[in-house]
């Protein structure tokens, strides 16, 4: 087995050993030690890239550090019989907590009001609340369960949308595929947390953002290519939507001449959503539940479908 990651602490790789007694675990910290080993690996698994993956000649299963699996070559590992699993899972925490927190910085002004002191300007402006506000959460996953988790907590009506419509006991409505469309209107807030697929490239473009309701606010943490980017700028600069939250791009890191940097009412974050001190340790716990079940020939968790592309 070769685990492929740039630092992480001995006592996690200690918990990686052990779990995989039965196999030689191979520690490379980058790129160059990994291609020197990859020759005849059945199992990869932690920060891999497309060309380590092909480097490969026996590979049996690939397990990825990320949730989201766009930058990867799905066709090259399904024509090669590969498996490959994800850490899905291991965002459920941080991203939601950075979801309300914008959702708040939004609504209370906040980020208007630290570019006041930073004037040192001394402006009232009336604050509005979460309470009773609508939120539409695009992706029922592990980080769009706990969104609408968060939104209930913080008495919010939860709309949710997901492919296969299933319920969910934390959304009061859930809309399924081709009902987008019906599900925006209502929403206070959207919130993107879809992967990147053929099927949600510019999944939100010109007529999903005129179909939302006026002065309602928008947050994207999924993938910048689910939303078509000019489209998003002029719903911004008519005044359709009141403000935006966005840590993920079109391009990234995002051109110094996006008119995005210049909009009082919108917060950018440089793809951090997803970053905490915890984020190794929850990865390794799934992988380490996907070795034990890989050892006994059972299904393993977060397998990715490569028809859905997720």
């Amino acid at each position: 087995m070769l685990f492929r990651k740039n630092k992480i602490s001995e006592e996690l790789v200690k918990k990686i050993r052990e779990a995989a007694a039965g196999f030689d675990v191979v520690v490379a910290p980058d790129m160059e030690a990994a291609l020197k080993v990859v020759k005849g690996v059945e199992v990869m698994a932690g920060e891999v890239e497309d060309e380590l993956i092909k480097a490969g000649d026996n590979l049996k299963w690939v397990h990825v550090w990320s949730a989201g699996v766009d930058n990867y070559d799905l066709h090259y590992m399904k024509d090669k019989g590969i498996i490959l699993t994800n850490s899905s899972g291991v965002h459920s925490v941080q991203i939601p907590e950075y979801i309300l927190g914008v959702m708040l910085e939004l609504v209370k002004g906040l980020h208007v009001f630290r570019n006041q002191q930073s004037k040192k300007l001394w402006k009232k402006r009336r604050p509005d609340e979460l309470y009773k506000k609508t939120l539409g959460v695009l992706g029922i996953g592990d980080i769009g369960r706990r969104t609408a988790e968060l939104g209930k907590a913080m008495g919010m009506r939860v709309l949710g949308y997901r492919r296969s419509g299933k319920p969910e006991e934390c959304v009061d409505v859930m809309y399924s595929e081709g009902q987008l469309d019906d599900m925006l209107p209502l929403c206070d807030f959207v919130v993107n947390t879809l992967p990147l697929t053929d099927s949600t490239y510019h999944l939100i473009g010109a007529a999903q953002f005129d179909a939302m309701k006026d002065g309602a606010y928008f947050i994207n943490i999924g993938r910048g290519k689910v939303v078509d980017e000019s489209a998003l700028i002029q719903a911004l600069k008519s005044g359709k939507l009141k403000g935006a939250a966005l840590d993920v791009f079109e391009e990234e890191p995002l051109p110094q001449d996006s008119p995005l940097w210049d909009m009082e009412n919108v917060i950018i974050t440089p793809h951090i959503s997803g970053l905490s001190p915890n984020y190794d340790e929850r990865a390794v716990g799934i992988l380490i539940e996907n070795i034990r079940r890989y050892v006994k020939g059972q299904p393993l968790i977060n397998q990715v479908s490569y028809e859905r592309g997720y």
